[in-house]
């Protein structure tokens, strides 16, 4: 990883941030998502919006009692920098009503802090994040699925089987696991090419539209993305 690891690791807030939950058993694994809600001494708690789906995984259910690795992402706001933090939990409690999971605090020694930079810094960052999603060209009513291959602040890939024309502009709605509701965007393609190991498949780069995307929009998509920054080695623009 290029990040550095800190000298002085800071204290977790809970008070505001995404959360990635890593259930794992044997050789299989899925990920959880969610968004901090509130906490107390020993424990806190994360409002997870597609509670019933993990609680319902085929392979993986989420349950009380269960051991699991949190990722949370922070930012510190006196240095307006970024803090992934990472470490080993227990689910205590699933409340299946209002769609909240709590779990056990971590022992300050057992978590992993990276500091991945400013707001600014990090924005020039690309990330290998898969984010379900659907898109259709502009004139089309054929619409595809799909996910995101890699993301960065101003736009996306995504794997394609066919290549996509040169400024096509696509429709492209997205699925953000710790939110409630579809959101869309639209993009234009500025690179479709094959991918070098596998022929038969394209990287299709997309630019936001200037006008096609909201900014929450932008930065929700791109916050996806650095919750898995510590599993995928960002490049720099």
């Amino acid at each position: 990883m290029i990040f550095s690891f800190f000298k002085k690791k800071p204290a977790i807030r809970y008070d505001e941030g995404l959360a990635r939950l890593t259930i794992t058993r044997e050789d299989k694994f899925t990920f959880v998502y969610g968004q901090l809600d509130n906490h107390k001494k020993d424990i806190f708690s994360i409002w997870v919006p597609k509670l019933r789906e993990a609680r319902e995984h085929p392979d993986l259910p989420l349950e009380e009692g269960m051991n699991l690795r949190v990722t949370l992402l922070e930012r510190d706001k006196k240095k307006n920098e970024l803090v992934l933090f990472s470490f080993p939990s227990v689910v205590v409690a699933i409340d299946d009503v209002t769609n909240t999971v709590s779990l056990k605090k971590p022992n300050p020694n057992d978590v992993e802090a990276m500091n991945l930079g400013t707001v600014e810094e990090v924005k020039r960052y690309q990330l290998e994040a898969r984010l379900r999603i659907r898109y259709r060209a502009e004139a089309s009513h054929h619409e595809q699925k799909g996910e995101t291959y890699k993301i960065r602040f101003d736009g996306i890939s995504m794997l394609t089987n066919v290549q996509i024309p040169y400024a096509t502009i696509l429709n492209v709605t997205v699925e953000l696991p710790f939110e409630q509701m579809e959101d869309k965007f639209q993009a234009k393609v500025i690179r479709s090419e094959p991918l070098p190991y596998e022929k038969k498949k394209f990287e299709t780069v997309l630019e936001y539209l200037e006008d096609g995307v909201s900014e929450d929009l932008k930065k929700s998509i791109f916050q996806f993305a650095l919750l898995h920054a510590d599993i995928s080695e960002p490049e720099k623009l």
